[in-house]
């Protein structure tokens, strides 16, 4: 019979919490973040806290308000999350930009810059033959298995914006 005192299972949960925080300490220097995504605590932080947190932004646009930075997340970038700066380059606001209601509003003649300020940037980029431009396909949170894409006219115009199935659904008994 194993005798377990008080103590030694205290001193055994101790090391086991402290062996997960240690593991996602870890992660930092992988990840490049602190924290996944934002939260009501970066409102009022300088841009310089929120990049210590959430690690360096992958797109920076300017705005009428000061600036947005977009930070892309995920496996396959399903994640991507804007933070608005005031002038003062304080954190004012913050969204998830890949969603549907988002996606709806991607229309043909858009530019990219206008495209990249409402969904961000897409982690997966297509050339098309003969230099008709490319495809841009954004995986996100949904239960259909289904990803965004934008077709580019050679101008970097949208041409159209639909979903389609991405590689990893076509798997045979999927």
């Amino acid at each position: 019979m194993i005798n377990c005192s008080v103590s030694s299972l205290r001193a055994l949960f101790f090391c086991t919490v402290l062996s997960g925080l240690l593991g996602c300490a870890a992660l930092e220097p992988v990840t490049g973040f602190r924290q996944y995504a934002p939260d009501v605590m970066i409102l009022g932080q300088p841009i310089e806290n929120v990049e210590r947190l959430l690690g360096k932004a992958s797109t920076r646009l300017q705005t009428a308000a000061g600036s947005r930075l977009i930070f892309t997340r995920g496996p396959y970038g399903r994640h991507s999350y804007a933070v608005d700066f005031d002038a003062k380059r304080q954190a004012i606001g913050f969204e998830q930009l890949l969603t549907e209601e988002r996606f709806a509003k991607v229309f043909a003649g858009m530019g990219a810059e206008e495209v990249i300020a409402l969904i961000g940037p897409s982690s997966v980029r297509q050339g098309l033959a003969r230099q008709w431009g490319s495809l841009w396909s954004y995986r996100f949170d949904n239960t259909r298995c289904l990803w965004f894409q934008i077709e580019w006219d050679a101008q970097m115009k949208v041409r159209s914006a639909g979903y389609g199935i991405p590689p990893e659904c076509l798997r045979p008994g999927r």
